[in-house]
């Protein structure tokens, strides 16, 4: 689901999360996809971003990382609405 975070009252740092999950809509974004887009702390992100009323899927999978070392676990994270 694309958002239109102009219509939402966030924070800068919450409005680029929403940018990013915009950027990969359909698909999931992994906690290390938000690490290359420069998001530090993607799990408080995320709960904070729900706690503004978008409803957010969650799961956890084995991802490789860029050095081509698999992850185990990794968050992976998409937006499936509003509240």
């Amino acid at each position: 689901m694309i958002i239109e975070h102009e219509n939402l009252n966030l924070q800068p740092s919450l409005r680029e999360m929403v940018n990013i999950f915009n950027q990969y809509h359909p698909n999931y974004v992994s906690t290390l996809d938000f690490y290359a887009n420069g998001v530090m702390s993607p799990a408080a992100g995320v709960s904070r971003l729900k706690n503004n009323g978008l409803v957010i899927d969650t799961y956890k999978a084995d991802i490789d990382d860029r050095n081509g070392r698999t992850r185990r676990g990794v968050a992976c994270y998409k937006i499936v609405g509003l509240e």
